[in-house]
């Protein structure tokens, strides 16, 4: 079968330092192969300011958008038809949450899984950690085990929970039928509506948070399940997860923890400061041994104080962390989203929700962490008022940010580029230019996530776009 091309065309474009107006995206297969400005002529054609190539040829191309073999011609997309100022961005890639739609990653089970994947998938976020809670060591390596044995699942197909990469598949009859409809695709999209176009955002791997953070500190975490750093204990987990945490938090003060941070780094993983009461030279000593990452800035950490500026000052004027930032309205307030911009720069600011398993539905009573969460107006607390974990959704995070004085540029960027960088995967992910992966968002005005790809595949339609799809899809095969 020949590769899935795409082209989409009408949009405005965040690419990672500026915006196309009027933008046109290509995608050959997994991969982005041509991103530029529309020249205003019906065909689509690129104007002499788009960019392309990557690792594939731009020959691949002719200039009115068409494939130069009849069986790749692209499927194309004119976002004008479903609405104005639609905008393209990167999949957003959350690095820290727990779970979404009623599942947590402490489940352990493959279903837990595939239900946040896909639900993730229609909030925008294409890629995302697997977040897991301080809990005993048994329960903690059933989780684990349970990422591990997605990873090592069958190659990708149609009916495959998870693809031997990592991304989250669901059944992909719908998706699969549409690619392959040919003269017959605006017909099939019509009839696939929402209920199963939709695959799942790609697992990228292990956030062990905890269970080495200090109690004062705790948050929601259960005070009876954190424990003293230890390399072996790290060993045992990450052998769980088949060696799959790609970044883990833990409190620099505890003992033990700063001579552990560099066999870390040495195992590859991100090493972030988080739930911690150190004081500002610990965090900066920390950064001195290879932590590079902050968890949910403000939260969990000793506060800012003029004579003593703690983790929270070492976290905004040192350059080498990166800071992780719930655009919630509650764990933070906004005029203090444009601080930590300021602070912080362009580069070193991370969008995440730290989601939990009540993301996406009603206000009720929920379990994290083997303890009752009371969800109320958009406020996820236990019982003694504490924050425990969000709601948030990321395009509403991305909203906030906008919202309180954030240029969409930047706000893209801390959603998608920077968590890429947060894990050295910038090379493939995070940003719409030519030879990274096809996974694509078509957000409208307000936020609302319309279509999203994943490596290349059309993977989410928001339910309200079925009746249109006829109207808007055009097959080039005919």
């Amino acid at each position: 079968m020949a590769e899935m091309s795409w082209e989409i065309r009408g949009v405005q474009v965040v690419l990672p330092d500026r915006l196309i107006p009027n933008g046109i995206i290509r995608t050959r297969g997994e991969r982005i192969v041509f991103v530029g400005e529309a020249d205003g002529a019906e065909d689509g054609a690129a104007a002499e300011n788009g960019v392309s190539g990557g690792d594939l040829p731009e020959e691949a191309w002719s200039a009115d958008g068409a494939s130069s073999s009849a069986e790749e011609r692209p499927r194309v997309i004119d976002a004008r038809a479903l609405g104005p100022d639609l905008v393209a961005i990167p999949g957003m890639i959350d690095l820290h949450v727990h779970g979404a739609d009623g599942a947590d990653v402490m489940d352990g089970t493959p279903e837990a899984l595939r239900m946040i994947a896909r639900a993730l998938l229609r909030e925008g976020t294409t890629a995302f950690c697997a977040t897991t809670m301080s809990a005993s060591e048994e329960r903690l390596v059933r989780a684990l085990r349970n990422v591990a044995a997605s990873f090592d699942a069958a190659p990708a197909s149609a009916a495959s929970a998870f693809s031997s990469q990592g991304g989250a598949q669901a059944d992909g009859r719908a998706p699969e039928a549409i690619e392959q409809a040919g003269d017959r695709a605006p017909e099939a999209i019509e009839q696939a509506g929402d209920r199963a176009a939709e695959a799942g955002a790609t697992l990228l791997g292990v956030h062990l948070e905890g269970p080495f953070l200090h109690p004062a500190r705790a948050g929601a975490h259960p005070v009876e399940a954190l424990r003293a750093p230890s390399l072996a204990a790290f060993r045992r987990l990450n052998e769980a997860a088949g060696g799959r945490v790609r970044l883990i938090t833990l409190a620099p003060e505890l003992p033990g923890a700063l001579e552990l941070i560099p066999e870390l780094v040495r195992e590859g993983v991100v090493v972030s400061v988080g739930h911690t009461d150190a004081d500002y030279e610990t965090v900066v000593a920390a950064a001195d041994r290879g932590a590079r990452h902050i968890t949910h800035v403000f939260n969990a950490m000793r506060p800012l104080h003029h004579r003593a500026p703690g983790a929270l000052g070492a976290a905004l004027v040192d350059d080498r962390l990166t800071v992780e930032l719930i655009a919630d309205g509650v764990h933070v307030h906004p005029a203090l989203f444009r601080l930590v911009f300021r602070a912080k720069g362009t580069e070193r600011v991370v969008l995440i929700t730290d989601g939990i398993r009540a993301k996406g539905r009603p206000d009720g009573v929920y379990e994290l962490g083997g303890r009752e969460v009371t969800v109320r107006c958009g406020r996820a607390t236990l019982a003694d008022a504490t924050l425990a974990g969000s709601v948030l959704r990321m395009n509403e995070a991305l909203k906030h940010l906008v919202d309180a004085g954030i240029p969409l540029v930047e706000a893209v960027r801390a959603a998608t580029l920077n968590p890429a960088r947060a894990l050295g995967l910038d090379g493939e992910r995070g940003a719409l230019l030519p030879g990274r992966l096809a996974d694509v968002v078509l957000l409208d005005a307000s936020f609302a996530v319309r279509m999203v790809w994943v490596r290349g595949r059309l993977a989410h339609i928001r339910e309200e776009e079925a009746d249109k799809m006829a109207n808007y899809f055009t097959d080039q095969s005919t």
